[in-house]
C-alpha cells in the first residue's frame, strides 16, 4: 500500500470513531437507570436452628429490615423482629434450638483526640427467645 491509499481509510476510520463517540456519549446520557440492572439481595444472611425445625432469614424491603423467624416444616411465622435503619446486621446465629443471635453494629462520631472527631463502629449481640411465652430480647451483660 502507498500512502495515499492509507489516508483515505484513516479519514473513514476517524470519521466512524467521531461518530461512534457522539452516539455512545448522547446514549448513556439518557440511558436507563441503575435500577434497570438489578438490585440489591432482599436476604442476606439465613440460618438454621440446630433442630433444623426453625429458620431465620433477614429481609430488607423498600429501606427496612427485619429479621423473620419461621418453621422450616410449614414454613409458618413464628417470629418478626423489625429494625431501624441505624443498626447493621452482621450476623445470625442460633446459640440453641430456641435462642436466635443477632450480632448488629451502629456508627457513631465520637471524640478520639484533641480536637478530632473519629467514626467508631459498635458491635452487640442481642437474643431473642422463640418461646412464646418468653418473647424478650436480651442484651449480654458488659463486664
Amino acid at each position: 500500500m502507498r500512502v495515499r491509499e492509507i489516508a483515505p481509510i484513516g479519514a473513514c476510520v476517524a470519521a466512524l470513531l467521531a461518530s461512534t463517540a457522539t452516539l455512545c456519549s448522547t446514549a448513556w446520557a439518557d440511558g436507563p437507570a441503575l435500577s434497570s440492572f438489578g438490585n440489591l439481595p432482599e436476604t442476606q444472611f439465613a440460618a438454621l436452628s440446630p433442630n433444623g425445625k426453625l429458620v431465620a432469614i433477614d429481609e430488607v424491603r423498600s429501606d427496612a429490615r427485619r429479621i423473620v423467624v419461621f418453621d422450616a416444616a410449614s414454613g409458618k411465622t413464628v417470629r418478626t423482629v423489625n429494625s431501624d435503619g441505624n443498626n447493621k446486621l452482621r450476623d445470625l446465629t442460633w446459640a440453641d434450638d430456641e435462642t436466635l443471635l443477632v450480632e448488629a453494629s451502629i456508627q457513631h462520631t465520637a471524640d478520639c483526640a484533641v480536637q478530632r472527631r473519629c467514626n467508631v463502629e459498635w458491635f452487640r449481640t442481642l437474643a431473642f427467645r422463640m418461646d412464646p411465652d418468653r418473647h424478650e430480647a436480651r442484651q449480654p451483660r458488659q463486664r
